[in-house]
């Protein structure tokens, strides 16, 4: 059961597709189950096919690029290393900075986030890409 949509996007912004269950092909690229495509800025269309048998889900995220390096890092994006440390020790003390998932039934208490890395993370700028679709990967 093949299904595809054609989605109109902003040609300013830069997309992502995050794929929870798939696959899903997105331009001429198939991304599986935790796989995230990344798009540039250019595009005007995108199309989003279920090649399979089975339901597909996802997300589509899309907004404005950084105008500066970002390093990311779990569930955290800052500009620094020591940014992104800051954020894990907030994490792991329950801050209140990263709010409440209300209606959740499963795990009572936060996942913990994993061990920072035995190295300083790097801040990146976005892969250079252009804004054609089959440029996703």
């Amino acid at each position: 059961m093949l299904a595809q949509v054609e989605l109109d996007v902003a040609p300013e912004f830069e997309h992502g597709v995050l794929v929870d269950e798939g696959p899903v092909v997105v331009g001429d690229a198939e991304l599986a189950r935790a796989e995230l495509g990344y798009l540039a800025p250019g595009a005007t269309r995108l199309s989003l096919t279920n090649p399979g048998d089975r339901p597909a889900r996802l997300m589509l995220l899309g907004g404005e690029p950084f105008g500066e390096p970002v390093v990311m890092w779990w569930n955290f994006l800052g500009r620094s290393h020591e940014e992104i440390a800051a954020y894990r020790a907030e994490w792991e003390a329950g801050s209140d900075r990263f709010g409440q998932v209300e209606g959740y039934t499963g795990a009572v208490q936060r996942l913990p986030a994993p061990p920072l890395p035995n190295a300083r993370l790097k801040a990146r700028m976005a892969p250079p890409t252009s804004g054609d679709p089959s440029a996703w990967g």
